[in-house]
């Protein structure tokens, strides 16, 4: 009976963990597509926010915890500046060491860099 208990409470833990997690999702920003000349490249932040450790800050890094995070792109440009590398790069360094450390640890993670990997993410239509 207790261990009935025990489950019952963990499950309603974790499910009231990704609810918050989702929570924090700005309205309208839970699947981002991103058109790419490689494919459509989907982002799901759902996905990404469930994860132990992972706040708005640790892919929006300017954010400071007040109001909306400003979009990758409101820094990164297409081309490079002075003051922040190239979109393409600053995704693709984010993503890939992200996913890369997870699946060094043994844990869940999503596609990391390597020959031919690119349509795991890139899809064309």
């Amino acid at each position: 009976m207790a261990r009935r208990i025990l489950i019952a409470v963990l499950a309603t833990m974790i499910v009231g963990m990704f609810a918050l997690a989702a929570a924090q999702i700005p309205e309208g920003k839970e699947v981002l597509k991103f058109e790419t000349k490689m494919g459509t490249v989907t982002f799901e932040h759902a996905k990404h926010s469930g994860f132990e450790g992972v706040e708005c800050a640790t892919c929006h890094h300017t954010y400071e915890g007040e109001g909306l995070p400003q979009a990758c792109s409101e820094c990164h440009a297409k081309k490079a500046t002075e003051k922040a590398p190239k979109l393409q790069k600053a995704v693709h360094d984010t993503c890939w060491s992200c996913h890369q450390k997870h699946a060094d640890a043994g844990e869940k993670h999503g596609p990391v860099k390597g020959a031919k990997n690119c349509k795991q993410c890139h899809v064309k239509g």
